[in-house]
């Protein structure tokens, strides 16, 4: 099987009644924090248990934010609270799972992929889920990061603006939050594009082959989070849904420029690795063409002495310069001038 296909298993036990589920990232600790908008007030707290996230009568509207994957037992449960479909359960569940959107009557459901580099290491793209309907926000992130930390703090400064807006400017806000990811992975591909094609155009090395391989599989990761966001937001203009309002549309419009602007941006950078790989290539044949030169150089002058040197090991009894006694001079002599005459001639029609 081909390591660029990853064929997805079918759930196991997956009924009605009992959605299966793949937790990933098991090592990351479920959390769970639960914004509130009740009587003209925004409440946060991190929630000990699901039942700490379930819809309250008054509430205007309530965004419960699943930080970590882990404890699928308990991301069920608060799926359940809302009356989402064992099936979207298992897609929120299975974090391998590609770019989807559901839009059915009670709610809109959307699964993307976010970018995230840590301070050390390589980025790689974690799922995003959300659930939103028409008084409830749910979202699911893998990982041990706080995406949505900035975007809680917001609120509780400009709660009655996001009361105002609804939940759609809040999925907004959340999706715009994880488009904008792609964009500080990008900056960090560009410092890294930029290092290795001055390396490249100086040096080539095995290693720099490396790195740009590293580097197209990491531009290919990003394009694949980025691509099929554009269908979705074109469905999100089309259709009926949660997200899409009069006071959100043209913020839909915004993500997908920004979604265009990366697609772009990852072609661009396709391009130009792939100019560096020529450049390697060029380089490394004109690495092996100068030894080559080099080699068939030497070659060539000591040819002729081995010529008189082979001519004087013959041996032959009646060679007068065997036993001349200025013959071993002589012959070391004659070896010099031939290596000289031969350098004189290549210098001359600059051939080295």
């Amino acid at each position: 099987m081909s390591r660029y296909f990853k064929k997805q298993k079918p759930p196991k036990a997956a009924t009605a009644d009992i959605p299966a589920h793949t937790p990933a990232q098991s090592h990351c600790p479920t959390r769970l924090f639960v914004t509130r908008i009740h009587d003209g007030r925004c409440e946060q707290k991190e929630a000990e248990s699901a039942a700490d996230c379930a819809p309250r009568q008054g509430d205007d509207f309530i965004w419960v934010c699943v930080q970590g994957m882990a404890h699928a037992s308990q991301i069920e449960e608060i799926c359940n609270l809302f009356r989402i479909h064992h099936l979207n359960i298992e897609d929120i569940l299975n974090t391998d799972h590609i770019t989807k959107l559901d839009i059915f009557d009670e709610y809109t459901f959307l699964i993307m992929k976010s970018m995230t580099r840590p301070a050390e290491g390589d980025p790689h793209a974690r799922q995003l889920s959300f659930v939103l309907g028409k008084d409830f926000l749910l979202s699911f992130l893998e990982g041990e990061e706080d995406l949505f930390l900035p975007l809680r703090k917001r609120m509780l400064k400009e709660f009655p603006f996001f009361m105002a807006m609804g939940t759609g400017y809040l999925a907004y806000s959340l999706m715009d939050m994880a488009v904008d990811r792609h964009f500080e992975v990008l900056e960090y591909i560009d410092d890294e594009i930029y290092k290795l094609e001055e390396e490249t155009t100086t040096t080539s090395t095995q290693e720099n082959l490396g790195r740009i391989q590293t580097l197209r599989r990491k531009v290919i990761m990003v394009r694949r989070a980025a691509w099929p966001l554009r269908d979705v937001i074109n469905t999100l203009h089309r259709r009926d849904n949660f997200i899409r309002g009069e006071k959100t549309g043209i913020y839909l419009n915004d993500i997908y420029d920004h979604v265009l602007q990366v697609v772009d941006t990852t072609e661009t950078f396709r391009e130009v690795l792939s100019n560096i790989f020529d450049i390697y290539l060029t380089s490394a044949g004109n690495r092996t063409n100068e030894i080559m030169k080099v080699l068939t150089m030497i070659a060539t002058i000591v040819m002729p002495m081995t010529v008189i040197t082979g001519i004087y090991g013959m041996n032959f009894k009646h060679m007068p310069e065997l036993r001349w006694i200025f013959g071993y001079p002589m012959s070391l002599t004659l070896l010099v001038l031939v290596g000289a005459g031969m350098l004189w001639y290549f210098k001359k029609h600059d051939w080295l």
